[in-house]
C-alpha cells in the first residue's frame, strides 16, 4: 500500500481478482475501476502504521 501525493487516496498493489463469479457479485463496481486481492495482514499492518502517525 502506499500514500499518493494528494494525501486524500492510497493506491493498492495486489493480484487482480479475475474469478468471473467472485466478479459478478460486485455490481456496483463502475466499468473504470478493478478490483485487486490484498492480504488482511497487510491492511492491519497499514491501518496500524497510520493510527500511530506514521508515513508510507
Amino acid at each position: 500500500m502506499f500514500d499518493t501525493d494528494e494525501g486524500t487516496l492510497v493506491a493498492v498493489q495486489g493480484a487482480q481478482l479475475v474469478d468471473a463469479d467472485a466478479l459478478a457479485q460486485l455490481s456496483q463496481m463502475p466499468a473504470h475501476e478493478t478490483v485487486v486481492l490484498v492480504p488482511r495482514e497487510l491492511l492491519l499492518e497499514y491501518a496500524k502504521k497510520m493510527a500511530d502517525g506514521a508515513t508510507v
